[in-house]
């Protein structure tokens, strides 16, 4: 089998328990990755620093950068590209919990149809992973991958595993807040990428009650505005699908109250799920 390396990410509001259930569950697989490169972006507490630590002495798979300065999620992520020392590269979030079969089912699977990235679906979770309250389900061929890319992010980030000259390919992650995966994402289909998603949830993704209310705000239109705006030029997007973007996410992160917004993700995920899709 070909070695994996796994790129993770870990600042300083997350919990020293979420990183190290993080942590483990890649460091035990059932295909052990040959190295994680876990990359610390900026300062953190005393406590999730000696966490950091102390797992990293204990397994020595574990690459530690520590960057004195907090750079933002795709500049780290972009070091930690670079940092890998593998062609294959599975993301994992330092909060989240990957499934001991994640890395042998994905590899398997992108091989067996010669992709060149591949997620899967997540389970949502509050507090323990044994209180599950949604699943979300992704688009799985390319067509439905291209189609839906248009309008969503079709991968959930820290499932995927993808190559490494691909994403270098597509000029690596860059500064995008909140949307510097989807951003990839986009620029690595418009090369050409061979990508899949498995239907089966392979992780099981930690949320809060404050979720939609992180989904909104001025803010957070503007950054998915700038993402609206380069594949409008770049022509990944019509002028008209454009403008519809623009409005229903202006109308839902913007004007819409967080009890609101609630209301329409969970009636959009209904009405997909009615429709035999359930996508996010």
């Amino acid at each position: 089998m070909d070695k994996i390396s796994v790129l993770m990410s870990v600042y300083k509001n997350d919990k020293p328990e979420w990183f190290e259930t993080a942590m483990m569950s890649m460091v035990n697989q059932t295909l052990k990755p040959d190295e994680i490169v876990l990359l610390v972006d900026g300062p953190v507490g005393e406590e999730l620093r000696e966490k950091i630590h102390e797992l990293a002495k204990n397994n020595k798979i574990i690459k530690l950068i520590e960057n004195e300065k907090n750079k933002g999620l795709g500049l780290t992520l972009q070091q930690g590209i670079l940092e890998c020392k593998n062609d294959l590269i599975a993301r994992m979030d330092a909060d989240d919990y990957s499934v001991p079969t994640r890395l042998e089912e994905e590899l398997k699977f992108m091989q067996e149809n010669d992709l060149d990235m591949v997620g899967s679906s997540v389970l949502e979770f509050v507090d323990d992973i044994e209180n599950v309250v949604s699943e979300k389900k992704v688009p799985c061929t390319q067509d439905e991958i291209l189609n839906f890319a248009k309008s969503r992010n079709p991968f959930c980030h820290m499932t995927v595993i993808y190559k490494k000259d691909k994403v270098l390919e597509a000029g690596n992650y860059q500064h995008m807040l909140y949307c510097e995966d989807y951003y990839l994402w986009v620029r690595m289909l418009q090369k050409g990428c061979k990508v899949g998603n498995l239907s089966k949830p392979l992780v099981f993704m930690r949320t809060t009650k404050d979720m939609y209310k992180r989904r909104g705000g001025y803010k957070y239109f503007k950054n998915q505005n700038q993402l609206l705006n380069y594949m409008r030029k770049t022509k990944f997007i019509s002028y008209f699908a454009y403008l519809k973007n623009k409005f229903i996410r202006f109308c839902v992160q913007v004007l819409m109250p967080n009890s609101l917004r609630q209301k329409f993700y969970e009636r959009l995920r209904k009405s997909e799920k009615n429709n035999g899709k359930h996508f996010r």
